[in-house]
Parts: C-alpha cells; sequence; structure tokens
C-alpha cells in the first residue's frame, strides 16, 4: 500500500512520484456478472434539501486506476492506517491482494447505496452522512447517532426531545446537525479487486459516539480475549500494567463502544466460541519498582497528596483529580454530598499494610465510589489521624461554609475504639474543635455490626434463653429506633434490659458507653435544627463499604505489593471515571428493563425487598438440578451438530400483508401480547385475567404485608408494582417487565394446579382469578378482606322442617347463575334487580345439599326390582327421587361485621348451561350497570372480561394521557396494545355479548384514606427524586381528577366520593 501523503493532492505529485499500480494489473478473466440494486431511494422531502455533491451527478466518474492515496486534514485513522472517520477530500487506494479490514465502511451513521456500471465491471458504494444529534446548550457534550431508517426528523425530534447527556440531567433539548456538503463514493474494480474511496466535502459537526464497534477493533478485541480467556468483562476494562514496558492498556483503548459493559460481555461470549478455547487460569505479577515509576503514574493521574516514612506515620495516601472532583461537588440545587461518607480497613489487600479507604455514593452511577485511599502501616490510633486530617483539609477551602462543612466531614464508622480516637484528633488538628461531644456527633455507628452483635448473643443460652430470644431482639432494636412522643427514655430501655436478662451486664455496659451512645443510639444524639425531617441521616451501616472490599478482592489476590496494589486500584477508579463520563454524555453502560438505583413501588408502598436466598415461587414443580443427568452408554457424542455451520439468515425486511399497528400513545398503552412459541401459546385468559385485576390495583393491596410470603397473589401484586414502577418513571422496558410476569405467573399457577394449565394449551381465566384470589391458598394479610362478602343461607327441608340449617360463609366469588333469574321470577336483563333482593329480603333457590333425614329414610326403604326376564331383574331408577332430598335455600348477601370490601368480583358461571347457544345467550343477555348500591354503598365498574367459548379479551375503565374512558385489551390484536374505546365510563356497563365476569370498587374509608395519603407522600419523594435524575418534567407524573397521565394513577369515577384508585401526587 502506498504510504499516506499528508497535505498533498495526487494532481500535484511528479511522475516519478506518480502511483504505478496499475503496471501490476492483469488481464481479468470473464467474472460473473450482477445486475445492479440500484442506488438508494431519495424521498421528494431528502430531494429538496440534499446537498449540492449529492445532486451534482459529475462529482465523482470512474477511476482511472492511477489515483494514490491522500489523507487530508480532519481524519481519523485506524491502526491499519485506514480513514474510519474521513474528512475532505481524502483519498485511500486499496491495492489488489492488499487486506485493508475496515475498507468501504465509515464510523459514523449513514445510508448507503450501490451499483454497478460497465456491464458489471465496476462496483460503486455511495456513502451519505447522516450528521449528527446534538444538544442546543453549548456546554453539553453528548454526540448521538441518527436514525438511520427513513423516519421523519421534525416527528422523532418532538418524541425525543429530551438531551441524553449528563446521565439525563441536561435541561437541554435535541438538534439534528445536517450534514450537506459531503459525499462518499467506494469504487472496486471486479476482477482484479482493485478499489479507491474518495470523500468530498467537510462535516461541520462532531462526529457521533459510535454504537457498536467496526470489524478491525473486533478482531483486536477478539486477539485480547484469545491471550487471556479467563478474564471476564470487568477484568478486560481494568488497564493493566506491563511490567517489561511503558505501556498500560484496556479494551477500552481499542474503540470507545466497549466501555458498556454489558456489550462487551456480548462479544466476548461471541468470540470465545469463535476461539473455540477453554479459559485457564492465566496471569502474571510486577516487581515493586516504586520510586523510579511512581513519577509515570503520577503523570497518568495517580496522585499522592500525602505520604510519610516516619515511624508510626507511616503512609501513602493516593487520589485521583476525579475523585476529588466528585467528593467536592454539588448538586442541582447547589447543595453539597450530604448522603454521609463510610470509612473501613481492608485488612489482607497488600502484603505489608492495610488499606483504609472513605467511600461516597454517586448518584449518576447509582453505585458507591472511592474518593480517598490511604496505605497504612498499622492500626492504631495516628494512622487513622492521618487518613481523616488529610480528608478534613480539602473542606477548608473559602467556598464552603461552617454548615456545609459539618455535613461533608460526616461518616460512617464500625465501633473500633482507633478509628473514633483518630477522627477525634484529625478534627481537632484540622478544625482546632476538641469538644469531642461535638465532633462525635459527626459520627454515625454502624447499625447492621449493631444487629449482628445482638443476634450473637440472643444465641447464647448462658445469657438469653429459648423462649425469650425475640423479645431481647426487639427491646434492643428499639433503642437505635427513632425516639416518638409518648416512648420510655433511653434510660428506662436500658434499665428494663438489665433487670430482664442481668447476665447480659457486661455486653450492655460496653454498648452504653458514652462514646458509643453518642455515635449510634438517636437518643443519645443532638438533634440538628436544620436538618429536614426524614433526611438526618440517609446512611446507618458500613455495608456498602464491606461491599467494596469484595470489588477489591476482585481486582487482586490479595497480599500484593504497595506499587502493584495502588495501580489496581488506580485501574478500577478509571473504568469508574470512564463509565461516569459515559453517563454524562448519555451513553448507556449497562442494559436491562430495571435500571440500577431505581426503587420499587412495592417497597415504597411498605413491601420488604427481595432476599438473597428468597425461594422461588416461580420454580417448576420436580425442576431439581442434577448433576450426571444421562448415562454415559460407552460411545463417543455425536459431535455432528458442532461441524455444521451457522448460516446467518437474511433481514427480508416487513412480511407482506402484515397489519400496521396502532402505536399512539395519547389513545393506546403497551399491555399483553400473544406470542409466536408453541410452548407460549393460548395464554389470552392470563393476559385478560391480569389486565383487569390491574385495573383494580391500588396501594391497598400492600397493606398489613411484607411482601415477603411465595403465594400467588404475592406475585401477582409484585408485578402489579412492576408494572407501575415503569409507568411512573418511563425506564427499563415494559415489554419485559410483563413477558417475565407472564411466564412466572404461568409457572405458579401450573405448579397449584398441573393438569388445568398446561403449556401452549388454553385454559380458564376464571380458575387463575379464583387461585390468585383464594385467601386459604395465599396467606397474603393485604388479601384479607380485600373481596369477601358474607352469604347467610337459611336450608329447608319441605320433608323434615325439623332439619332446617343457618349457614354463613364468606365469598370472595359472588357467582351469577341463569336458574337464579329463574327461580325468583326475574328476567335474564335484570340484574339491578337481582342484586336489590339478594342484597335486602334474599334469594330462593335448591341448594347442592341433600337433607340427611330424607337420605337416611331412603336407605331403609326396600328396593323394587322390575322383571325383565325369567332370571334377569334391575333395580328401578330413583333418579325422580333424588330433587326431593335437596334442600330449598334462603340466600342474603352482606357485609362481613358491616365492613364494605374494596372490590366486588362477579362471575357469570354457565357450568350447568350444556348448551353452548344458550350460553352465550345468557352472557349476553344481562344488563349490568355502571354503578351498583350494596348495602348502601356504591360501587363503579371497573373491569369485564369477555369469552366467547375459544379466547378472552377484556375492557377496563382508567385514564391515561389526560384521556379516562373505556380501553379495550386483546392480546391477538394490535400487538398487544389497548387502545382507546369511549370517553364515557358508563360505556363499560350495559349488556355486552361474551360477558363473563365483572369487576367493581368502591370509595375509601377514612382509615384507607388515610393509609393511601401516607403511602402517596413516600412514593411522592421518590418519584421526585427519579425525575430530577433523569430531567423529567414533574408535571408529567402529576394526577389530578380531571385529568391522569399514567395508568397508575387510577382516575376518579363521577361520584361524590373518591374509589380505591383515586391515586393523587401533588
Amino acid at each position: 500500500m502506498n504510504s499516506a501523503r499528508f497535505g498533498k493532492d495526487p494532481e500535484w505529485q511528479s511522475e516519478g512520484d506518480s502511483d504505478g499500480s496499475n503496471t501490476s494489473l492483469v488481464e481479468a478473466k470473464h467474472v460473473p456478472i450482477r445486475r445492479s440494486r440500484g442506488k438508494p431511494k431519495i424521498t421528494e422531502h431528502e430531494s429538496e434539501t440534499d446537498n449540492t455533491a449529492n445532486q451534482n451527478a459529475k462529482t465523482f466518474f470512474l477511476p482511472t486506476m492511477n489515483e494514490g492515496t491522500f489523507i487530508d486534514h480532519g481524519c481519523t485513522l485506524d491502526p491499519e492506517g485506514y480513514p474510519i472517520l474521513p474528512n475532505g477530500n481524502t483519498i485511500f487506494v486499496r491495492l489488489p491482494g492488499e487486506s485493508i479490514t475496515n475498507f468501504g465502511n465509515v464510523g459514523f451513521s449513514k445510508r448507503t447505496g450501490s451499483e454497478y456500471r460497465s456491464k458489471g465491471a465496476w462496483k460503486l458504494k455511495r456513502i451519505y452522512c447522516l450528521g449528527v444529534l446534538s444538544c442546543d446548550l453549548p456546554d453539553c457534550r453528548w454526540a448521538g447517532a441518527p436514525p438511520t431508517g427513513r423516519v421523519d426528523m421534525s416527528e422523532w425530534l418532538e418524541r425525543n426531545s429530551s438531551c441524553r447527556g449528563a446521565h439525563g440531567t441536561c435541561p437541554g433539548n435535541v438538534v439534528h446537525i445536517e450534514c450537506k456538503n459531503t459525499l462518499i463514493r467506494v469504487d472496486e474494480h471486479v476482477a482484479t479487486s482493485w478499489a479507491v474511496l474518495r470523500h468530498r466535502g467537510v462535516h461541520n459537526h462532531a462526529w457521533p459516539e459510535a454504537k457498536k464497534p467496526d470489524q478491525l477493533s473486533r478482531e483486536t478485541l477478539k486477539a485480547e480475549i484469545a491471550k487471556n480467556p479467563k478474564a471476564g468483562a470487568f477484568s478486560l476494562r481494568i488497564r493493566k500494567p506491563n511490567p517489561s514496558g511503558d505501556t498500560y492498556n484496556s479494551v477500552l483503548d481499542i474503540h470507545p463502544s466497549l466501555g458498556n459493559a454489558d456489550r462487551l460481555r456480548y462479544y466476548r461470549k461471541l468470540m470465545l466460541k469463535e476461539l473455540n478455547i477453554t479459559p485457564n487460569h492465566l496471569g502474571g505479577s510486577v516487581g515493586d519498582h516504586f520510586i523510579t515509576d511512581m513519577f509515570k503514574w503520577v503523570k497518568r493521574g495517580l496522585l499522592i497528596i500525602s505520604s510519610s516514612y516516619l515511624e508510626g506515620d507511616e503512609h501513602f495516601t493516593f487520589q485521583s483529580e476525579w475523585m476529588r472532583k466528585r467528593l467536592l461537588a454539588r448538586d442541582i440545587d447547589h447543595n453539597v454530598y450530604s448522603t454521609g461518607l463510610v470509612s473501613d480497613v481492608t485488612y489482607r489487600f497488600f502484603r505489608n499494610g492495610y488499606l483504609l479507604s472513605t467511600s461516597m455514593y454517586c448518584e449518576e452511577l447509582a453505585r458507591w465510589i472511592p474518593i480517598q485511599l490511604t496505605w497504612i502501616r498499622g492500626l492504631s490510633e495516628k494512622y487513622y489521624q492521618v487518613h481523616f486530617a488529610v480528608l478534613f483539609r480539602q473542606f477548608l477551602g473559602p467556598e464552603f461554609t461552617t454548615t456545609e462543612r459539618n455535613i461533608l466531614v460526616c461518616n460512617i464508622v464500625d465501633f473500633s475504639a482507633a478509628q473514633r480516637e483518630g477522627f477525634v484528633a484529625a478534627y481537632w488538628e484540622v478544625f482546632g474543635i476538641c469538644d469531642k461531644k461535638i465532633v462525635l456527633d459527626k459520627l454515625q455507628g454502624c447499625h447492621e455490626h449493631y444487629r449482628a452483635q445482638v443476634t450473637r448473643v440472643k444465641r447464647n443460652r448462658h445469657v438469653v434463653m429459648a423462649d425469650e430470644e425475640s423479645t431481647f431482639q426487639n427491646m434492643c432494636m428499639d433503642l437505635i429506633k427513632e425516639p416518638a412522643e409518648g416512648d420510655a427514655s433511653h434510660e428506662d430501655k436500658i434499665d428494663a434490659l438489665r433487670r430482664r436478662f442481668p447476665k447480659a451486664k457486661r455486653w450492655l455496659d460496653w454498648w452504653t458507653m458514652a462514646d458509643v451512645e453518642a455515635m449510634l443510639f438517636p437518643s443519645r444524639r443532638p438533634k440538628v435544627e436544620d436538618t429536614p425531617e426524614g433526611q438526618e441521616r440517609p446512611t446507618k451501616t458500613t455495608n456498602a463499604q464491606e461491599s467494596l472490599h469484595r470489588l477489591y478482592y476482585m481486582l487482586s489476590e490479595g497480599k500484593t505489593c504497595l506499587m502493584l496494589g495502588m495501580i489496581q486500584l488506580y485501574s478500577f477508579i478509571k473504568v469508574l471515571e470512564e463509565d461516569f463520563d459515559a453517563v454524562m454524555r448519555g451513553i448507556s453502560i449497562e442494559y436491562g428493563a430495571a435500571r440500577k438505583g431505581q426503587t420499587d413501588i412495592a417497597q415504597s408502598l411498605g413491601w420488604e425487598k427481595k432476599r438473597k436466598r428468597a425461594p422461588n415461587p416461580a420454580k417448576p414443580i420436580g425442576d431439581q438440578k442434577v448433576r450426571h443427568t444421562f448415562v454415559n452408554d460407552g460411545r463417543a457424542p455425536d459431535t455432528t451438530d458442532g461441524l455444521i455451520p451457522d448460516l446467518a439468515k437474511k433481514k427480508l425486511g416487513r412480511p407482506s400483508g402484515s397489519v400496521n399497528i396502532d402505536r399512539n400513545p395519547f389513545s393506546t398503552y403497551t399491555s399483553y401480547r400473544a406470542s409466536d412459541r408453541a410452548h407460549l401459546a393460548n395464554r389470552c385468559w392470563l393476559a385478560a385475567s391480569l389486565e383487569t385485576l390491574y385495573a383494580l390495583y391500588s396501594p391497598l393491596w400492600h397493606h398489613g404485608s411484607s411482601g415477603t410470603g411465595t403465594s400467588l397473589f404475592t406475585s401477582l401484586v409484585k408485578h402489579f408494582s412492576a408494572r407501575t414502577t415503569y409507568e411512573l418513571t418511563q425506564l427499563g422496558s415494559i415489554r419485559g417487565v410483563l413477558s417475565k410476569a407472564q411466564s412466572s405467573l404461568f409457572i405458579q399457577a401450573q405448579n397449584r394446579s398441573p393438569k388445568s394449565f398446561v403449556e401452549g394449551e388454553f385454559a380458564s381465566a376464571d380458575l387463575f382469578i379464583e387461585l390468585a384470589l383464594d385467601p386459604k391458598a395465599n396467606p397474603n394479610r393485604a388479601l384479607k378482606g380485600l373481596f369477601e362478602v358474607e352469604e347467610k343461607r337459611i336450608l329447608v327441608c319441605n320433608v323434615h322442617p325439623a332439619a332446617t340449617q343457618q349457614l354463613t360463609r364468606l365469598l370472595y366469588i359472588i357467582n351469577i347463575r341463569r336458574e337464579t333469574f329463574d327461580y325468583n321470577n326475574i328476567g335474564h336483563a335484570n340484574v339491578a334487580e337481582l342484586l336489590r333482593q339478594w342484597n335486602s329480603v334474599g334469594l330462593h333457590g335448591v341448594c347442592g345439599l341433600q337433607c340427611k333425614a330424607c337420605v337416611a329414610a331412603q336407605e331403609m326403604r326396600p328396593r323394587e326390582f322390575e322383571r325383565l326376564g325369567s332370571e334377569i331383574g334391575m333395580c328401578r331408577t330413583t333418579d325422580g327421587l333424588t330433587q326431593e332430598y335437596r334442600y330449598n335455600e334462603h340466600s342474603t348477601l352482606a357485609f362481613p361485621n358491616g365492613e364494605a370490601p374494596p372490590h366486588l368480583y362477579f362471575f357469570l358461571d354457565v357450568a350447568t348451561v350444556t348448551d353452548p347457544f344458550e350460553q352465550q345467550k345468557f352472557m349476553a343477555t344481562t344488563d349490568w350497570p355502571a354503578t351498583i348500591f350494596m348495602s348502601g354503598v356504591r360501587y363503579t365498574l371497573f373491569a369485564r372480561g369477555f369469552w366467547n367459548g375459544n379466547h378472552y379479551w377484556s375492557k377496563v375503565l382508567k385514564g391515561l394521557g389526560g384521556m379516562v374512558g373505556v380501553w379495550l385489551h386483546n392480546d391477538q390484536e394490535n400487538d398487544g396494545y389497548a387502545r382507546f374505546v369511549t370517553p364515557d365510563p358508563s360505556k363499560l356497563g350495559g349488556p355486552a355479548p361474551h360477558t363473563s365476569w365483572l369487576m367493581y370498587s368502591r370509595g375509601w374509608t377514612g382509615s384507607e384514606r388515610e393509609h393511601v395519603n401516607e403511602m402517596m407522600g413516600t412514593i411522592r419523594v421518590i418519584i421526585h427524586m427519579r425525575l430530577v435524575t433523569h430531567r423529567l418534567p414533574v408535571s408529567r407524573h402529576c394526577w389530578e381528577p380531571s385529568t391522569t397521565t399514567y395508568p397508575f394513577w387510577k382516575l376518579r369515577p363521577p361520584t361524590a366520593q373518591p374509589t380505591s384508585h383515586s391515586w393523587k401526587v401533588n
């Protein structure tokens, strides 16, 4: 290949300097000719705004094959010298037989078109730059790639107007900078493979961030993975020193898109498969050439901000510039960091000495990051004093007030006496305050260490008896709770503990020392008047620092030398810095539906976070892992599949005849959709059930429960809370949330009734709802009383009046049968009258129970035989007498203890109607009011399920995007998107064909409204924080009675009192 001649145009070269590639060409043999695929079609709008280079067909001619390579200014070259980002009048020639990996490709967003000229002798490829997406604020660093599809940019910018820079907190708007004056053409001689890339024009914009690595970067990454197959994505990103040279490389230097950890894992997995190798235990080490190497690392950013070789004071404190900026940074409200610093010692990281680190929480990365690292030789008070003194001196700048300084110095520590005394001595040394009581107020003792000690002591049978474990634990944990008005004093609680557990005296004496009490117990700490309520000590444990210990040991095997240990820690800091830089430029550093640091609404409503070792309720029964599943038959394994190459299928585009999908954000919303996979097919029953139940979901479904159970109802509520979390924050993937929940809930239902729920086969929606709402099968306190009504029955036998029975039972399903209408002379359409009589004077009917006295009399009666022949006799049938044994029933509906349930669930039971036509006729005839009254309580119809014999769908009442009304959801239509039907809520009532079940809701009581308001206060804070973090307008998530933005903030029906779905967040 000719060397690139910078700053020279080929036409200015002398004859002797001309490219001689044409002399090396040989006559080409005849090769098959591919017909032209045509130039890329340009729309009418694009043709009007197209640049001069694109309009002028004479910009490029067929090459003469005398061209030479010329690299103009503004180009970016790859390691092979190819302009991956060409600019200006760049020309690049590829000679026959020369291998240029990225030839013909560029690193920016583009559209391409190809054709053949001169009867197939030349292959032409045109590349059009699409420009860049940028922020209208000059200080924002975000530069995104425009969409490559045929989209209207004005409409696309309206939907995606928020800038993604600064971790989504940038207040700017996205603008599209077009690139109108550039054109690239690649000409390849088919017979000889001689090719040339020519570029015209100058790109008047920044280069957009690449979403994936180019081909040469992939091969380079593959070579790096081959060197150390054992290294994972985390290790590959860590920069590693080379003992034989001055290199300090990482895969991040190969291509910036590899900063996304999930993308790097994907390519690593793909390349390990291509290499067909197994990771080995490889590794290396580096010597401790300390002094000579330290100057090099200082230039790279490893700053030693304090050091000493004096006896008793040996330490090296290092910190990067990024760590210092994070520590002293202010938030969007210009407030200093107030979550609290965490300090602790990592004992086995260094071979000689210990690692003392202080960390803070980074909102942008949603994780804890170290902000000061110190190597100390010992663990005495003096070493801690040096570390904290270096930390405190950074807060002496004039930009910090005394109040802000007092907030910054707050630390969460364990109960080491040396650490505590070192903190006090450092505070005295830097700020000149020696009042120990004032200084200890800046320290917060770790609650987790205290809980662990309580657990250890309560299991000591010499101190606490087995039957008093819970009492001892509750009394000890009460000491670290915030004191409330009317509570016993701290001294009274301690006295009660001493009297109840006298053998724990020495243990209590240690925890009640003045210094320990001042750090740990809230009642012994002075209250700060200026601190808002609930924000005094956001962090009260050192768990974050303990988690960082694990990461440190992932970086190193431990017991490493000082130099290598500092380099490994600095490499970790650089990864965090690069992640932070990527996040601030709007580049994702991880995939997934659930975002890191996002709080689920279920936790806001009082449910506990899922425990690490909690049982999986969606695990199929009998699915146990067995090590040796298959028996070895002595024959070699069949490797035929491994020899057959995987042929990539071409994407044929949109199938012909495919139906358009309505995704209008104002008239549709995403819901459950049918799957084309065989084992996921026929799940319309699950989609309709979940959609109707979700229409009733409210904070009351969490009340009284911790959320740690494994029942079907608990899993159902967890799914609803996850769906609600997305609807409030719009973060993550709602499709992933919905599909994952459907699979999980199906497995749980299958475990409960294996023969009723089979993969890929049709099932019953009413059976699933029955399993999910059954209080006996779901021991969740939140479910108790949610749907239950009381039925009082009087059973009378006409033959034996003395056998009359009066029974009472709780129902969570109100069955409506056709014979109930017929027996009480009520028309099938008059549902309102049926419910009125049932709730007042009662309904008459025939019960399925039989009178025991009649049955006993029948058994004593001799059987009569009917002679059929000389030797054969048959017992006379008694089917006609069976009806006489059944009780006559008088049924009345009421509320248990006079308390109306929040919801009513009506099911049209047509099992006794054998004719399918008669079933559908009865279901279509019933006229269901939009509003009913039960015992004087008003209920509003919120959900209606339909069944036509082989398919389920539903309609619900909800609000979305300011539109309140009835929505239709059918998982087999419109790709699962629910569609707006009518703004009139009353249209959900009335007669409708295929009606199968209905769900009503009432207004809240005073206590329920108080509980919901309390939960709303908690959610309001969390949602506001998420909106501020992602720079979303807060008004998008506010709820008003007339309009509602998301389905989670339910609508208020046209009643005087709010329903159980009138959630309001201001």
